[in-house]
């Protein structure tokens, strides 16, 4: 899934859960698009982002949200052009006794 996704020229793409921003810096094609990503672990999201965030930070944002509706307030951003969840599907509990 990961790999398959080729944004358009332009566009805006939010991962859900982005943890360490890992996926984000592996988008191929990455110029003229804007990726952002939201995490509810602080750790996570500074972990490894100062590796590539001086190199891709036009490009790159990511911030500490518990809910994709705050994008708005945290990016300026009201909507994207395509929204993933990957890893963190594995992460989320389901089911009785979630």
């Amino acid at each position: 899934m990961i790999e398959g996704l080729r944004p358009a020229a332009g566009a805006s793409v939010l991962e859900i859960g982005c943890g360490t921003g890992r996926n984000l810096v592996r988008r191929p094609g990455c110029i003229r698009r804007r990726f952002f990503g939201i995490d509810v672990s602080t750790e996570m999201l500074t972990r490894d982002l100062g590796h590539f965030a001086a190199r891709l930070s036009s490009q790159i944002r990511v911030a500490h949200a518990t809910e994709p509706g705050s994008t708005a307030a945290l990016f300026g951003v009201a909507a994207f052009d395509q929204v993933m969840i990957s890893y963190s599907l594995s992460m989320i509990r389901t089911g009785a006794g979630a």
